[in-house]
Formats: C-alpha cells, sequence, structure tokens
C-alpha cells in the first residue's frame, strides 16, 4: 500500500464513522444482541430436548434389560393382575405381596447393589471432574 491508499482509507473510515448517528449504531447493537440471545436460547432448548431424549432412550434401555436379566436369568415373575373393583381389598393385598417379595428377595438385592455401586461411581465421577477444572 503506498501513501495515497492509506490516505484514502483514514478519509474513507474517518467519514463513514462519523456519517452514522449514533443512535443507529445503538439500535442496531441491540437488534444483533437481541437475536444473539435468542439464537442462545434456541441452542440451550435445542440441547436441553436432546439431552432428555437421550436419557429417556438410555432409561428405556436400562429397564428393558433390568426385565430381559429379572426374566431369563433371576427367574422374577412380573405377572400383576389388574383387578376390578369388588374384592378390591384382597387383590390390593395380592399386589402388595407380590411388590414385596419382588423387591424385597434375595435376587433384587444383587440389584439394589449394583445400582447403589453406579450411583456412588457417578457421584465420585463428578467431584473429581469438579475438581479438575
Amino acid at each position: 500500500m503506498d501513501n495515497q491508499d492509506k490516505l484514502l482509507k483514514e478519509i474513507l473510515s474517518g467519514s463513514l464513522n462519523e456519517n452514522v448517528p449514533l443512535s443507529f449504531m445503538a439500535g442496531i447493537t441491540r437488534k444483533i444482541e437481541k437475536e444473539k440471545a435468542i439464537r442462545e436460547k434456541k441452542l440451550s432448548i435445542r440441547e436441553s430436548a436432546y439431552q432428555f431424549f437421550i436419557f429417556l432412550l438410555i432409561l428405556s434401555l436400562f429397564i428393558s434389560l433390568f426385565a430381559y436379566i429379572s426374566i431369563n436369568y433371576f427367574d422374577i415373575n412380573f405377572d400383576f393382575k389388574i383387578s376390578l373393583p369388588e374384592d378390591n381389598i384382597f387383590r390390593l393385598k395380592e399386589t402388595g405381596i407380590r411388590l414385596k417379595n419382588l423387591f424385597l428377595n434375595p435376587e433384587s438385592l444383587v440389584w439394589y447393589i449394583v445400582g447403589l455401586n453406579m450411583a456412588v461411581l457417578f457421584i465420585a465421577q463428578q467431584l473429581i471432574q469438579r475438581r479438575v477444572k
């Protein structure tokens, strides 16, 4: 760039800034910031929806694997009857006994230990990750 180009650039850049009113520049800046905030909010909502979808997918996979392993390896019976209004008290007792047998039997204890172990490992991983940052 020679001297004439530099002078021309200085004249044009100075005249552009002087000719634009401050209120116009402030208005444009506000609009740009508003659009940026809207875009970031949309991205945040999209990311939250994606994480929720992944959570539901993993949860359904976990529940189906739990049912599969429980039925095929531990012979846990998930046969529950839905009762009609008559004899409802006796059906509730039967259902309560079945739920008690389902959740308080030795085979279910294995799943409680596995779940507790996963929770402890997850909490430890989160604590370690926060300390590293």
